[in-house]
């Protein structure tokens, strides 16, 4: 049996806190609670044990860790040094190593579980394993060894100083997977093949994509900036009910969607939304000017776009930031780029599953059905965090936790009743308004 999540993006959230004049904690714990991973974990067992698995695999598959969105990354002489651009891993490597030191300090309980999963025995004595592939937002971790040697150890990987795979190419199940960024030229810095099927150059994982600057220096910096500049009337103060509103807001950016409303975003919810605006306005355009004078974004946008940039920030903030944020990809969708994957090619593959996350959004595709009678599907792995969508009415926002896996189980697992041996899975997704505790 194999197990496939993805996009955790466990962050070291006690970093955001603020402690207002009250004593109270402005700030917000984006993490999954321990108790979501303890059930599912219970549930995954209870499968693996109804359907005769004959091994368990649980696969990362990617955005575990979210060493990205971190306000580590603005303090002191931190600010100078970044995992793009020129900077040699030496340089930003011990940064991204407390990062991931207090990740793991915010979600100490969560990961006390994955490492007691590895204790775990199945009824034939075969022990629980997990197998990691990095994604966007945790591609550094192969680039700076003691940063994989932390995340191999706390899964239990082994292997060496080997780099971690970037596919799994699992054909007893016939299934592949992947994280899914390379299917978003956003978010993947190498060249995608505009016809036939893929193939990757392996050092393309460790180029950095436009999308590790808007996380970092744009997203990320916003709460930063929007902290350092009013703090103090965060903590207390006639506005204070109105700052930590909207601080709390700029750190549940990366659970919006689309990103591109973060405009909309920041001035939902509140009575004032003039002064919501005049209050961010200096921030985002901090924000933004940094942004234009990035020789890093200029030469992911090049001269034509950067041209336009300018334009746009003469005229309005919101025009300059839409145009900056629409460049991510409006391509084909994860399942059109899933279909052209080498594995499925040809009459005699094996393979019928291609499973990748990244995008947040859950989803299963029916690709095509071949001579043989074998179906051949996309899954889309979602996410594990909360998600803030805009409404249907086009003008609010509404929020709700979500969870996703799929299970895959090999020819001699999941007995069928036909008499049949075939591969099967079990997808499951649901959302909750519930607080889990």
């Amino acid at each position: 049996m194999l197990v496939v999540i993805s996009d955790l993006h466990f962050q070291d959230t006690h970093n955001d806190n603020i402690t207002d004049a009250e004593g109270n904690i402005v700030g917000i714990d984006r993490n999954v609670s321990p108790r979501a991973f303890e059930e599912t974990f219970t549930e995954i067992l209870s499968l693996a044990e109804s359907n005769y698995a004959q091994e368990l695999i649980i696969v990362l598959a990617g955005d575990i860790f979210d060493l990205n969105r971190s306000q580590t990354w603005f303090r002191g002489d931190n600010d100078r040094m970044r995992p793009y651009g020129e900077d040699a891993p030496e340089t930003w490597g011990p940064i991204a190593e407390k990062i991931i030191t207090d990740i793991c300090a915010s979600n100490e309980e969560t990961f006390a579980l994955f490492k007691g999963q590895t204790e775990v025995t199945l009824k034939n004595g075969e022990r629980v394993r997990f197998d990691y592939i990095p994604g966007n937002h945790d591609r550094i971790i192969n680039l700076y060894e003691p940063l994989r040697g932390r995340v191999k150890d706390l899964f239990g990987l082994g292997g060496g100083n080997v780099p971690l795979k970037h596919e799994i190419p699992a054909e007893e199940y016939g299934v592949h997977i992947r994280h899914g960024h390379e299917y978003d030229p956003f978010n993947f810095a190498g060249k995608l093949p505009e016809q036939g099927p893929f193939a990757f150059n392996e050092d393309d994982y460790d180029l950095a994509p436009l999308g590790d600057y808007v996380t970092i220096d744009f997203a990320s910096r916003l709460a930063w900036t929007y902290r350092s500049r009013y703090e103090r009337n965060i903590k207390a103060g006639p506005d204070a009910d109105l700052h930590r509103h909207i601080y709390r807001k700029l750190l549940e950016f990366d659970d919006l969607r689309p990103q591109s409303e973060i405009v909309s975003f920041l001035q939902t919810e509140t009575a004032d939304e003039d002064k919501v605006k005049q209050t961010l306005s200096p921030v985002l355009k901090d924000g933004l000017q940094k942004a234009l004078e990035s020789r890093f974004v200029r030469d992911k946008l090049g001269l034509f776009r950067i041209s336009m940039a300018k334009i746009a920030k003469a005229i309005s903030t919101e025009l300059l930031f839409d145009l900056l944020m629409s460049n991510q990809s409006r391509g084909p969708k994860p399942w059109e780029w899933a279909g052209r994957e080498a594995v499925l090619q040809g009459p005699q593959s094996k393979y019928r599953y291609v499973v990748s996350g990244h995008t947040h959004n859950a989803d299963v595709e029916f690709l095509s059905r071949r001579p043989d009678g074998k179906e051949v599907f996309f899954f889309d792995t979602g996410t594990w965090r909360q998600q803030i969508r805009k409404c249907r009415d086009n003008r609010t926002f509404a929020r709700a936790k979500v969870l996703t896996y799929v299970a895959f189980y090999r020819p001699d697992e999941d007995p069928p009743r036909t008499g049949k041996k075939e591969y099967s899975f079990d997808y499951w997704n649901g959302f909750t308004k519930k607080e889990i505790v």
